[in-house]
């Protein structure tokens, strides 16, 4: 079995694609940070999936200051191609999906 990204996802199975795992993974390092460091709760992450070609992180006991930085991450991903990581934009097919030039070809074809 694969380690999880980061201990916050232990439970968590990952519904997006690879090119979202640094935003997921930067997120809860931030997530637990604001624990750590300022006191905000301990998230209790429950979901983590790609929805309408976007990144959804779904979590309870968040801060407003928690809640911000998912926010923030959710709005990175409609910038960042879902398969590579590369600079993206949110494309149709038919469904939406956030792709960079090169897998916006090969999702064309």
């Amino acid at each position: 079995m694969k380690a999880p990204l980061h201990p916050l996802l232990e439970d968590v199975q990952l519904e997006c694609r690879n090119g979202w795992y640094n935003i997921v993974r930067v997120l809860c390092e931030q997530l637990q940070d604001q624990a750590d460091r300022f006191g905000a709760p301990e998230p209790k992450v429950l979901e983590v999936k790609e929805k309408y070609g976007t990144l959804h992180f779904y979590a309870n006991q968040c801060s407003q200051t928690q809640y911000a930085l998912i926010e923030l991450a959710e709005e990175l991903s409609a910038h960042t191609c879902e398969v590579c990581g590369k600079a993206a934009t949110l494309r149709r097919f038919g469904w939406l999906q956030t792709l960079c030039d090169e897998h916006a070809e090969d999702a064309g074809t």
